[in-house]
Order: C-alpha cells, then structure tokens, then sequence
C-alpha cells in the first residue's frame, strides 16, 4: 500500500511537473513593428495621367528595412515602358495599428535602375501614400508617384513628367 501511494504520488507529481513546462509560448519571434505589418507584395492598377491610361495587374514590392522603414520596390517597365526601375525607402511616420493605418510622407529615391530601358532616366521624382486594412482584412497601399521622365531619342533628351497613381493590396 505504501509502495501504491509513492507511485501515485510520483506519478501526479510528473503530471504537474509535465504541465508546467510542456506549454510554451512561441508569439516572441511574431515580428510586430510597423513595417513588419505593411511588408508584401501589393498587385494594382497603376493610373497614368501622362497618357490616361491605367496599367493593371502590376506589383508594387514592399519590404522591412528597419521596424519603421520599408523599401518600395517597382520593376522597369512595371509602370510604363519609359519610366525606369524605382526603389525608395519610406519612413512610416504616423500610424494606428489597432485600426490599421500606416502613412509616411514621402518616400526618399535610394535608386534608379536603368537595365531595361538603355537611354532613359527620371528626375525629381516624389513618392507620397499610405496603407490602410480594409473590413475584409486585406492591407490597401495608396501611391501618387510623381517625376520628369527624360528618353534619349535620336540623341536628344526629350522630358516628360508624369504622374501616377498606384492602388493595390496584398
């Protein structure tokens, strides 16, 4: 009978033990910075008022640089065939997290690839917008990317400025 009750008792004592560290919580490697929350890939509608035409099923790349500073990616030829590659780093500066929106200023051109297009180049180029979570759950990205686009045709520069607007989700 003593033998049956240290066993018993053991054998409780290995449950309780058990129960206290089998259980772990795993949420501290969940990134929740603000850049975290808006990094995706965005597919949209590019709206250019340089020619009025829209450009859909395009991407628009975002990635976490630091907890409040993502890279906007855009591909050459992504917007329209003059327009070069784009990438720009935003600061998030005003945010809610609890109702989902995200607003930086203006985004800082980082680069301008030129690979796909041999004689073309953009100047001045402003980049402004936000994310917002719509009801359905999805994040929307709002952009209104501004500049001179300057092709080299038959060895003279001719700019063109443009404005584009950019909606997508993710």
């Amino acid at each position: 009978m003593k033998m049956k009750s240290k066993f018993l008792m053991m054998m409780v004592l290995s449950i309780l033990c058990l129960g206290f560290v089998s259980c772990s919580d795993d949420d501290d490697d969940k990134d929740n910075s603000v850049a975290a929350a808006v990094s995706s890939d965005y597919n949209g509608t590019f709206d250019v008022s340089l020619n009025g035409q829209k450009y859909t099923n395009k991407k628009v790349v975002v990635t976490k640089k630091s907890d409040t500073e993502v890279t906007l990616s855009i591909a050459a030829g992504e917007i329209m065939e003059m327009i070069p590659a784009i990438s720009a780093s935003a600061i998030i500066s005003d945010y809610d997290a609890e109702e989902g929106y995200y607003d930086f200023e203006e985004a800082t051109l980082s680069d301008v690839t030129l690979a796909a297009l041999s004689a073309a180049y953009i100047t001045d180029v402003a980049i402004e917008g936000y994310w917002e979570k719509g009801e359905d759950g999805k994040m929307y990205l709002d952009l209104t990317i501004t500049g001179t686009s300057t092709q080299v045709i038959s060895g003279q520069p001719m700019q063109i400025p443009f404005t584009v607007n950019y909606k997508g989700v993710r």
